[in-house]
C-alpha cells in the first residue's frame, strides 16, 4: 500500500496556500514525491478523503464553480480542489474548464518568478505546475485522471473561444506563488517587480500562448 505520508506530502506541494512560504519544508517534500507519489489504476479515495489535510485542501478551495466567479487570490493549487468537487458534483465542463484555468494560471506563475524575458517558464515553476494534477489522478486513479484530460481537451476544443475570454477577464494571480520549489526572498522581489505590469504582462502572455491566442 502507498504510503499515506508520500500522499499527503504531494498535497503539500500543490497545495499554493498563498501565505509565508515554509522555508525548506517544500524542497524537504519534492524528493520522495516525484519518485513515488504515482497514480493507481484505481485511485485511492477513502485513503486521501479521511485524511485531515485532504480534508482541509478541498474545504479551502473555491468548490465547483465558474471561471468567471474565481477570485484573483485563490492559488491554483486550491483551483484544483474545485476540479475535484466538479467532478464529484458530475459536472464534467466545469472540472475541465477549472483544470485549464488553474494550469493556465500555474505556468503564468513561472514567468513571474523568472530573472528572465516575461514569457520564459522558469523550470521550477513548471515542475510545480506538473504537480497540480497529482490530486486528480491519485484520488480518481489512472482512468478517471485520463478520462479527464481528454474531456479538457475536448471542452478547449469546443469552447476555446469563451474559455479564453473568460481567463483574459478573470485577470492575473495576485496570490504570492510561494507553493513554486525553493521559492526565496530573491523571487519575492522579481514578483513583486513585475506586478506592477501584471494586466499588460497577462494579456501579452495569453495572447502568445498557442492555446489561447484572443
Amino acid at each position: 500500500m502507498r504510503s499515506p505520508v508520500i500522499v499527503i506530502a504531494s498535497l503539500f506541494l500543490i497545495s499554493a496556500c498563498a501565505e509565508t512560504p515554509e522555508k525548506p519544508k517544500s524542497e524537504a517534500v519534492i524528493a520522495p514525491a516525484t519518485k513515488k507519489a504515482e497514480p493507481s489504476s484505481q485511485g485511492n479515495r477513502s485513503e486521501l478523503s479521511s485524511h485531515p489535510d485532504f480534508k482541509e485542501w478541498m474545504a479551502s478551495g473555491p468548490g465547483c464553480t465558474t471561471i468567471s466567479n474565481t477570485s484573483t487570490t485563490i492559488p491554483s493549487g486550491k483551483l484544483m480542489s474545485g476540479v475535484l468537487s466538479c467532478l464529484n458534483e458530475g459536472e464534467e465542463k466545469h472540472a475541465a474548464e477549472l483544470m485549464a484555468f488553474a494550469i493556465t494560471r500555474a505556468r503564468f506563475d513561472a514567468t513571474r518568478i523568472s530573472q528572465k524575458a516575461d514569457l520564459h517558464h522558469d523550470p521550477r515553476g513548471l515542475t510545480s505546475a506538473h504537480y497540480l494534477e497529482l490530486p486528480l489522478a491519485m484520488y480518481y486513479g489512472e482512468e478517471k485522471y485520463k478520462a479527464t484530460k481528454l474531456s479538457m481537451k475536448k471542452v478547449w476544443d469546443e469552447h476555446g473561444t469563451e474559455m479564453c475570454q473568460a481567463i483574459v477577464a478573470a485577470g492575473p494571480p495576485t496570490y504570492e506563488p510561494n507553493y513554486i520549489m525553493g521559492y526565496n526572498s530573491k523571487d519575492a522581489a522579481t514578483v513583486k517587480r513585475k506586478d506592477r505590469n501584471a494586466t499588460a504582462r497577462w494579456e501579452t502572455y495569453l495572447k502568445q500562448w498557442d492555446r489561447c491566442k484572443v
